[in-house]
């Protein structure tokens, strides 16, 4: 899940600053208004990359607690 949320993430900067240098080259906004957008892009990412570290560690307790309940049954077996 890590992975594809740091390509999205890459993917969408890169197209604001493509974007952004175009305006700014055709005086469409200002610097300042640039700088905003790409710190409020900056503000939205980060829960979606926090949401996406709590689900790897999500996974990684769910498949430890499947391997200890593997042992537990092969114990009981014997």
């Amino acid at each position: 899940m890590e992975p594809i949320t740091t390509f999205l993430t890459n993917a969408s900067n890169i197209t604001v600053y493509i974007a952004g240098v175009y305006f700014l080259s055709v005086n469409e906004i200002q610097l300042g208004t640039l700088l905003a957008i790409i710190m409020y892009g900056q503000l939205m990412t980060k829960p979606i990359k926090k949401l996406s570290t709590s689900m790897a560690s999500i996974e990684t307790a769910f498949s430890s607690i499947k391997r200890l309940f593997a042992i537990i049954d092969y114990q009981k077996d014997e």
